[in-house]
């Protein structure tokens, strides 16, 4: 089942060659050589989907495949035709999965040198799924789909997916009350694990080179709930309300503006709490690596990042 889930999540796009994508785009689009029109490719990706849904065997999956052949014409390639059988026949199985060729069907050694490996096969599939590059994803940024850039879909497709692992707001209000109080760190063991507790808006994450992902620690709830007392005693900041912490989810999913702390490289997130304050909420970025997670956030007067010279607006950008 995960590997029919993994096939069909895939976004059917058109190309030339087979090694027109790079870079992990394998991962979030389906092509086949030489499907440069947009109906093949699809009924291809449909036909394969189905086969390995309902599970029929290559003897099926070909039969289908032909019968797809006589109607759209195409077989393979432009200059073949129904009588190049052999070819025809190659093409069927190459498209098919390597286990039934004979394939390997074990992971291979973790010693195996990067330069033994081709080119375009330099990636890590299971990251390119949870941790995307899509700045290196070029060509599905060129290939449209439906009338717009294939990227735009996948990058709409892979944010639903990570909202799905997500906790939901019922889960994420029981854990926030849990572990808001002054007597945590005396009376509970807490864990270190981050955890995902919500999504970036597409065109923010895109706008500050991050992956959508946001993720939390309890060490971090309780770092951002401590009071902070200044050195003549007065209080430094105001910590969020329980309403507000219930909250947090869906203000740093939808952002009013993110800022660089061109001190610290963090990501500041602002956004508005009431009439008179903003929240700022304060992100270590993952630098293309992991996540950004969460480090610290507070009540502040409206305007203070904005009239600070240490942080860089950076989302939205003066001229949207």
């Amino acid at each position: 089942m995960r590997a029919i889930n993994y096939v069909k999540r895939k976004l059917p796009v058109s190309t030339g060659r087979w090694d027109t994508l790079k870079h992990g785009e394998h991962v979030h689009a389906f092509t086949v050589a030489h499907s440069t029109t947009a109906n093949v490719i699809d009924d291809i990706f449909d036909i394969m989907t189905r086969s390995m849904q309902e599970g029929t065997g290559l003897g099926d999956f070909k039969r289908d495949m032909r019968a797809l052949m006589a109607e759209r014409g195409w077989y393979g390639r432009p200059d073949k035709t129904a009588k190049d059988t052999r070819y025809i026949n190659w093409r069927l199985d190459t498209i098919y999965q390597a286990k039934a060729l004979g394939g390997p069907s074990t992971p291979p050694p973790t010693n195996i040198q990067n330069n033994a490996i081709p080119k375009e096969w330099r990636y890590d599939p299971g990251r390119e799924m949870f941790a995307p590059r899509f700045t290196l994803y070029d060509k599905l940024k060129t290939i449209k789909h439906n009338g717009k850039p294939a990227i735009a879909t996948i990058k709409d497709t892979y944010r639903q997916e990570m909202k799905g692992y997500q906790f939901t707001q019922a889960e994420w209000d029981i854990y926030v009350k849990n572990l808001t109080g002054d007597k945590l760190h005396k009376d509970r063991a807490y864990a270190d694990m981050p955890i995902l507790f919500s999504t970036l808006r597409q065109d923010a994450a895109d706008a500050i080179g991050e992956d959508v992902k946001l993720m939390v620690t309890d060490k971090q709830i309780i770092h951002a709930q401590r009071s902070r007392i200044n050195q003549d005693g007065s209080i430094a900041d105001i910590n969020l309300s329980l309403k507000d912490m219930k909250r947090l989810p869906q203000i740093v999913a939808n952002p009013e503006a993110i800022y660089k702390d061109m001190i610290s490289k963090n990501w500041v997130f602002q956004y508005p709490i009431n009439e008179t304050e903003d929240a700022r909420i304060v992100f270590i970025p993952g630098q293309g690596i992991k996540s950004m997670t969460l480090h610290t956030f507070y009540r502040e007067k409206q305007g203070t990042l904005s009239s600070d010279d240490n942080y860089k607006k950076e989302f939205p950008s003066d001229e949207e």
